[in-house]
Formats: structure tokens, C-alpha cells, sequence
């Protein structure tokens, strides 16, 4: 992902095209690393969204919205206070570096004009937005570093950019001194001797420059040193004049891989190239769906961390108490050593430590058993009777608390399954209450309590047949025991957690074509998803049941068929609504 300090360059461009004498309207903090700005212009209003997470940094105009927390966070507060109604007066790039400043004039209590600066930094491995007064001093930071560091990032501490690269501005060097520097390289390949020479050139994009040039990526310094200078000086005049070339690079399976702000010379053999209708677009489009899974991964960490730790743990009870029942298949030995020491009270000297009899239970085949030599032989049967009798006991209380362990474990695996499988936060709320309800966490502390509705399973439309699919136990419960009728056909991925499918018959005969493809909807949303040949059981939803005292999702059936199918997620008339 080239977010260089040339694709920066040309967002700079974009953004001082569109943001110019823009006012500040609103500011919001949708996440720990992001500050959205609320911009209007004499021409629309506008949302700036500057990112310093280390997964997604950048600075962007955003069609995408996402809901705000309901008490705004100080970091926010702050913006708000020294931001807020001020306009914007420059979008600068300082020393072609990977950073972008947003200079903004407005008025202090006291009603004096003052120039606020909003510094976005995407060098090194810490992405950071930093607030200055007009001293430039640092009011608030999004990511404090101390002052170990070399360079502290603090409130109060005079802000000092990052220190530059040991490298070339490439718009200060003519095309003869940049093939003069080139020719001192010349058995290093054009685009390494670029990216080594030049500040602010990413390998991708030094990589365009020997394509484009010399029609070889991999093209070497020696011969080249011409055509890779007059590349470069074309390249950087791009950029100085706006010429700009937003690109998206598709794989062969059609996902979005990379994005450019120039043409991707150097890809396109390999890659499927869209052009983008302006630098934020393409951004809004490369980063939705990362965004939005980066951020349910972030929510879903602590459940997940939670969920794992009690599966662990139940896991290591059950082994103890397979452990325990090992040994528990040792009992019998027990009882037939007291009755054989009764049978033959005579045949031990007192004060023997063993006595050797013929076990009448295994053909009088003679058998060792040891005694207790300060007690007599009776009370040594005696001993053995006890023993037997407590193991017994033992067995039965394990056997039960192993069965526990097991179905709690496999209800602990389902609920894993879920959260692998949440695509909202409100999916992931529906799984943090489920598990406080059941005592596993608690509830979070100042939420309003709330009517309790779970939100409504997926519905997909498969030949005019609607196939309804749980998205977690909650939802499983809602699909399998409230909205099924007899002669639906309830799907379930074989000795796997997974979700609850139902196909609405409608009293109507379930063709074999959509009950397979519905198989194949209840593997993808299950542990079963990455398989080749997964099993589905299938049956009428009147052969399923939830035991009395079962947890959340958890039910039993019989009269079930399977099939093997490939996991697939149908894409025909997707809905998220009942």
C-alpha cells in the first residue's frame, strides 16, 4: 500500500482544490485514532477524516460515516474547542515528507485572532495526529511519546517534526544531476537506486518510474541512466502540476489489493487497474471493508480473549476429569480383592505384608494383593470394600461433571464461532449480553438497559424458498424455536458449532436444489467454513428440541439426513430483515 510521500502530495493537492477558506463546522471522534472534521465550503460541505491507526493511516475527504460515541472523548473535546468554527488557511506538505498540516485560523476566548495547526505524521512505525497553538506548542496528541524516545510527543512540549531522510529532494535536482547521481550506482537495479537516492519515493513507486521509462521494472542502473532520469523528472512533474492518475489494482478474484495516485506501470501485467474518480474516492473504496473489519477485530479482541480463556480452562477440567475416570476403571479390582481376602481369612500370617490367592473371577489364576500389616485380613477386605465403594461414587459424580464440562465447552466453541463470525458491533453486543446473562462476564458498567429484542437473523431468497440464518445463539434460538413450523428444514453443520438454518416450506415440498444450496450456506456460516466437503445434517424443524436448562443455541434433532457440501454464501437477494 503506497501511502508515499507523492501519493500525500497529490491528496495535499486534492484537498486544497476542495477545502479552500472551508470552515470547521463540527468535529467527531468515531475511534481512539480518528478525528473527523466537518467542513463547509462556499460550494458543499465536506468530511476530512484524519486516521493515525497503524493499520489505516491517512488524511482523506470521506463519504463514510460512522456513529459516534455518545460522550465525546477529551482528545475530541480539545479539537472542538480550538478547531471548531475556525476556517481552514493551508494544506501544506513539508519537505516532500509523509506528513500533511491543516493550518486553521479562528479566535481565542479573548477574541484574538489566532493560527491553530493540525499535523498528521505517517513517517516511522507510529501514525500520530498532533494539535498546535500558534507558538507551536503541542496541545494534545492522539498517541503520546515520551521523552526517551529522542522525540517526545507531549502537551506543553515545542513540537519538532520528524528528522528528515539522509536523501535528495527530488524536486531540487535537474534530469543531468539526477542521471549523474544514478550513473554512480550503475550495478544496483533503477527503481533500488531511486528509492536509495530520493526522499519520499516508496519501492512501488520508483518501481512505476523504471517501467514506464525503460519498460522493465527490474530494469538495472547501467545503460539506463538517461531514461530513468527523464522518467523521474516526468514523474515529479505529474505531481507538481496535478496531473494525478488514481488508481485501484484488483486481483484476479476481483478484492481490492492496492491503490496508487499514479499510473501503476509496474502492475499491470499482473493486476486488473480501475481508475478512481478523485484520491478520497479511492481511499473510501480501499478502505471500507478494513476498516470496518479492523475495527470489529479491535471489539471483538476482549470477547474473544474471554471466550477462549473459559473454553481452555473447561478443556483442561474435562482432561482431569478423563484422568479421574481412568483410573475409576480400576475399581473392580478393589471390590474382588476384599471378597477373595474374605473367602480366605486363614491363608494370611498376621503381620503379612502381601498374600498370594487364586482368583476365582479369572479361572483361579493366582493374584498378588498387598496388606496392611498392622491390621488383620478382615479389616483389609474391609479397606479394599471402602475404597471401592468411594471410587464408585467418585465415578458417577465425574461422569456427570464431565458431561457438563463437555456441553458447556461445546457451547463456549459455538459462541467463538460467533464472534469469528459478527459483522456489527450490534452482533458483537448481542454476544457480550448473551455471555453476561450467563455469568461469564459482566455487564458493562453505565449502559442504559434496553428492551431486550434480538435483532433479526439473515434472510437470503433461495428459488422463491426463504432461508433464514442465525448469526449467533440469540439468533439460533429466535430461527429454531420461534420462527419455525413443523415441516420447515432445519439445517446444521455435523459435530460443529455453526449456525442455525431454517428453510420457510411454506407447506410446500423443499426441492433436493435448495436444500443443498442452503447446506451449503449452513457450512459457510460455521467452524466448517475454510473446508472442501463439509457435513450438514437436515431435518424437519418438529424433530428438533432444546433440553430443558439448555444454554443459548443449543438444541438436539433426530431424524436427521446429511449431506456433504461445499461451503458457499449464496448472493442472491440478501437481506438483513425479516
Amino acid at each position: 500500500m503506497p501511502l508515499d510521500a507523492a501519493f500525500i502530495a497529490c491528496m495535499a493537492a486534492e484537498l486544497r482544490d476542495r477545502l479552500s477558506d472551508g470552515r470547521i463546522d463540527k468535529v467527531y471522534q468515531p475511534e481512539r485514532d480518528e478525528i473527523v472534521l466537518s467542513v463547509r465550503t462556499p460550494k458543499e460541505n465536506l468530511r476530512l477524516i484524519f486516521c493515525a491507526g497503524h493499520q489505516n493511516p491517512r488524511v482523506q475527504l470521506t463519504e463514510i460515516r460512522k456513529p459516534n460515541p455518545s460522550e465525546a472523548p477529551l482528545f475530541c473535546m480539545l479539537m472542538r474547542k480550538h478547531l471548531g468554527g475556525g476556517r481552514i488557511t493551508g494544506i501544506t506538505q513539508p519537505d516532500f515528507e509523509r506528513m500533511l498540516i491543516l493550518s486553521v485560523s479562528g479566535y481565542n476566548e479573548m477574541g484574538d485572532r489566532t493560527e491553530k495547526k493540525l499535523v498528521a505524521e505517517f513517517t516511522g512505525r507510529n501514525p500520530n495526529i498532533i494539535l498546535l497553538d500558534e507558538n507551536g506548542k503541542i496541545i494534545e496528541a492522539a498517541h503520546h511519546v515520551d521523552l526517551s524516545s529522542g522525540r517526545g510527543i507531549l502537551p506543553g512540549l515545542t513540537y519538532c517534526p520528524p528528522p528528515l531522510q539522509d536523501k535528495r529532494d527530488p524536486f531540487s535536482v535537474s534530469e543531468e544531476e539526477c542521471a549523474r547521481l544514478l550513473s554512480q550506482m550503475p550495478d544496483a537495479l533503477g527503481w533500488k537506486a531511486l528509492s536509495l537516492l530520493f526522499r519520499g519515493l516508496s519501492p512501488m513507486a520508483a518501481k512505476c518510474i523504471a517501467a514506464e521509462s525503460t519498460g522493465m521494472e527490474d530494469a538495472p542502473v547501467r545503460g539506463n541512466e538517461e531514461a530513468l532520469a527523464r522518467g523521474f523528472m516526468l514523474f515529479f512533474e505529474r505531481i507538481r502540476t496535478g496531473a494525478f492518475s488514481p488508481s485501484l489494482l484488483y486481483s484476479p478474484e476481483g478484492e481490492v489489493v492496492d491503490f496508487t495516485a499514479y499510473e501503476p506501470f509496474a502492475h499491470k501485467n499482473a493486476l486488473r487497474v480501475e481508475k478512481g474518480e478523485s484520491m478520497s474516492r479511492l481511499l473510501d473504496i480501499f478502505f471500507v471493508d478494513r476498516d470496518k473489519s479492523d475495527s470489529l477485530r479491535q471489539k471483538g479482541a476482549g470477547l474473544k480473549k474471554r471466550a477462549s480463556s473459559i473454553l481452555e480452562r473447561l478443556y483442561k477440567k474435562i482432561a482431569i476429569h478423563e484422568s479421574t475416570l481412568a483410573q475409576a476403571e480400576n475399581m473392580e479390582k478393589f471390590r474382588i480383592y476384599g471378597e477373595l481376602l474374605l473367602a480366605n481369612l486363614h491363608r494370611a500370617a498376621p503381620g503379612a505384608e502381601e498374600v498370594t490367592l487364586e482368583n476365582f473371577y479369572d479361572n483361579m489364576a493366582p493374584v498378588t494383593i498387598p496388606l496392611d500389616k498392622t491390621k488383620n485380613v478382615s479389616v483389609n477386605a474391609q479397606l479394599y470394600f471402602k475404597k471401592y465403594r468411594k471410587m464408585k461414587t467418585a465415578a458417577v459424580v465425574v461422569l456427570q461433571e464431565r458431561k457438563k464440562a463437555r456441553e458447556e465447552a461445546a457451547y463456549m466453541e459455538t459462541v467463538l464461532e460467533a464472534i469469528e463470525r459478527a459483522e456489527s458491533t450490534d452482533s458483537l453486543a448481542e454476544i457480550r449480553k448473551e455471555l453476561a446473562e450467563g455469568g461469564y462476564i459482566k455487564e458493562e458498567k453505565g449502559k442504559k438497559k434496553q428492551k431486550d429484542v434480538p435483532s433479526a437473523p439473515l434472510s437470503f431468497k433461495i428459488e422463491d424458498f426463504s432461508v433464514l440464518v442465525g448469526r449467533n445463539n440469540r439468533q439460533n434460538d429466535l430461527v429454531t424455536l420461534r420462527l419455525s413450523r413443523a415441516e420447515d428444514i432445519w439445517l446444521h453443520v455435523k459435530d460443529m458449532p455453526g449456525a442455525h438454518v431454517l428453510i420457510k416450506s411454506e407447506r410446500q415440498a423443499v426441492p433436493d436444489t435448495v436444500i443443498l444450496r442452503a447446506a451449503a450456506l449452513a457450512a459457510y456460516f460455521s467452524g466448517g467454513k475454510g473446508g472442501n466437503q463439509v457435513p450438514v445434517d437436515f431435518t424437519k424443524a418438529k424433530h428438533v428440541w432444546k433440553p430443558s436448562g439448555a444454554r443459548p443455541g443449543m438444541v438436539l434433532y433426530d431424524n436427521q439426513h446429511t449431506v456433504y457440501v461445499k461451503p458457499q454464501n449464496p448472493e442472491i437477494d440478501v437481506k438483513t430483515e425479516l
